[in-house]
C-alpha cells in the first residue's frame, strides 16, 4: 500500500498573453502550492477502481482524471495489472484551485511506486500534459514559472512560508466563459510575472505582494461581484494582501498573524456563503 498526498496550487501571478492559434490562451503564471490537500491509497488489484468519499466527484471511469491518469501510465509503461484506488477529498470542488490536477498528479506518482514502472519525476511530468494543463505543475508542486498552457515549467526556489486564508465561495465559475470574455486591450495593471519572480528570489514578502496579481479577476468579478465583496471583508479583518485564483472562485488572503487568520476563518461564512481554509505555502 502507498499513500500519495495531493496538495492544492494557487496562482500568486497570472498574466493572459493572448490567444493561440489552437484555441487555447497563452499565459505566463507564478504558482505555488499551499498544504490544502487530498490524500490517496493505492493497493495492488487484479483490476482499476476507485473509491470516493464525495458523491459530488465524477466518479464516471471515462471523465476522471484519476482513471484517466491511471490509464496514461499503464499505456506508456505496458503495465497490465490494477490498483484500488482510495480517495479522501479536501480540497473544494471547482474551486480553481487544481484539485482534480493534483489528484491525477499524484495518481501518476502514487502508481509509479506501486506498479515499480521506475519512471523519473520529468517522465511523469510530460505523461501529466496528456491530462490537463495543471496535471505537470501537480507532479512536483513547489513554487514554479508556468509558460504556454500552463504545461511548460521553471521550477524555483521555495517562497517563504505565508499563512493563509482560502474561501471558496457557494458557486461555480466556468473557465471557459471567463476566458471567452477576457479581453487583453481591457486589462489596466498587466501582472509582471519577471517581477513577481525576482521579488521571490529576495524572500521578502512584502516585495511579494507587491508584485501579486491576476489578468483574469477583473473580468471573473464583472460576472461575480461577490468575489470582491470578499476580498474587502478579508482586508478589512486583518489580511495584508487578498487575490483571486485562477479564474475563480476561490478568493485567498496573506495574514501575516495567525490569530487573526483563524478568526478570518471562523467568521467568513457568516458573512459570505462558502468555505474557509487555514492554510499555507509549502515546497
Amino acid at each position: 500500500m502507498y499513500i500519495e498526498v495531493a496538495k492544492a496550487k494557487i496562482n500568486l501571478g497570472l498574466r493572459v498573453l493572448g490567444k493561440r492559434a489552437d484555441g487555447y490562451h497563452e499565459v505566463d503564471m507564478l504558482m505555488q502550492s499551499i498544504e490544502l490537500a487530498d490524500q490517496l491509497t493505492f493497493v495492488r488489484d487484479s483490476q482499476l477502481t476507485l473509491q470516493l468519499d464525495n458523491q459530488q466527484l465524477q466518479a464516471d471511469p471515462q471523465e476522471n482524471l484519476i482513471i484517466k491518469a491511471a490509464r496514461v501510465l499503464a499505456a506508456h509503461t505496458g503495465f497490465k495489472g490494477g490498483a484500488k484506488i482510495t480517495l479522501q477529498k479536501r480540497i473544494p470542488i471547482a474551486a480553481g484551485l487544481a484539485g482534480g490536477s493534483s489528484d491525477a498528479a499524484a495518481t501518476l506518482r502514487g502508481l509509479n511506486r506501486l506498479w515499480q514502472t521506475g519512471l523519473t519525476m520529468r517522465e511523469l511530468e510530460n505523461l501529466a500534459t496528456q491530462i490537463g494543463s495543471d496535471v505537470a505543475f501537480c507532479v512536483q508542486g513547489g513554487t514554479q514559472r508556468a509558460t504556454g498552457r500552463g504545461e511548460i515549467l521553471q521550477p524555483l526556489a521555495p517562497l517563504p512560508k505565508m499563512n493563509l486564508v482560502v474561501f471558496k465561495p457557494n458557486f461555480g465559475v466556468s473557465t471557459q466563459k471567463v476566458y471567452q470574455a477576457f479581453n487583453l486591450q481591457k486589462v489596466t495593471r498587466k501582472v509582471d510575472i519577471g517581477q513577481l519572480i525576482t521579488a521571490v528570489q529576495t524572500a521578502k514578502i512584502e516585495e511579494i505582494i507587491a508584485s501579486m496579481g491576476n489578468d483574469l479577476e477583473s473580468v471573473t468579478l464583472a460576472l461575480h461581484p461577490e468575489i470582491g465583496l470578499i476580498k474587502r471583508t478579508m482586508l478589512d479583518w486583518g489580511a495584508s494582501y487578498a487575490l483571486m485564483s485562477g479564474s475563480g472562485p476561490t478568493v485567498f488572503a496573506v495574514v501575516d498573524n495567525l490569530a487573526i487568520a483563524r478568526k478570518i476563518v471562523e467568521e467568513l461564512p457568516k458573512e459570505h456563503l462558502g468555505d474557509s481554509y487555514l492554510t499555507s505555502t509549502c515546497s
